[in-house]
């Protein structure tokens, strides 16, 4: 008997996605994270992101406009099984911390968070061309 492959929902973070989140994120550290020391800076924010408080003072940032970014996670069954954070600057924005739970990956996870991050982005000042779809999918998956 075949086990039916689960759904999984793509949204912003919340508090109660903190447990699982860090785990998830951190998966998606490599070679150039550590170079570059990003690694060390994410481990650190994640840290500060599970201080109580957290979640609510970015939201309250974001509506008064202050702080231009949204981090997305790929939910199934109350875990985490992807993330990626969009930042918005004046004229562009960065899409990163792409990453997929080890277990998870082949299920389509990191494309519909990247599609979640696009319509984001569409909203806000980021245009990504068609031309640089190729890109994405190179560096992305």
């Amino acid at each position: 008997m075949e086990v039916p492959r689960s759904t999984f929902e793509c949204r912003e973070l919340r508090r109660r996605d903190l447990p699982t989140f860090g785990g998830v994120i951190l998966q998606g550290m490599g070679a150039f994270e550590a170079a570059t020391k990003i690694d060390v800076t994410t481990t650190e924010s994640v840290k500060n992101l599970r201080r109580p408080g957290m979640v609510g003072l970015v939201r309250l940032l974001q509506l008064l406009q202050i702080a231009q970014v949204r981090i997305l996670v790929a939910v199934d069954r109350g875990q985490v099984v992807g993330t990626t954070v969009v930042s918005f600057l004046p004229s562009t924005g960065y899409i990163g911390g792409v990453a997929t739970d080890a277990a998870a990956r082949g299920r389509g996870i990191a494309t519909r968070l990247m599609e979640l991050a696009h319509t984001f982005a569409e909203d806000s000042v980021l245009r990504v061309k068609a031309g640089a779809a190729r890109s994405i999918r190179y560096w992305f998956g």
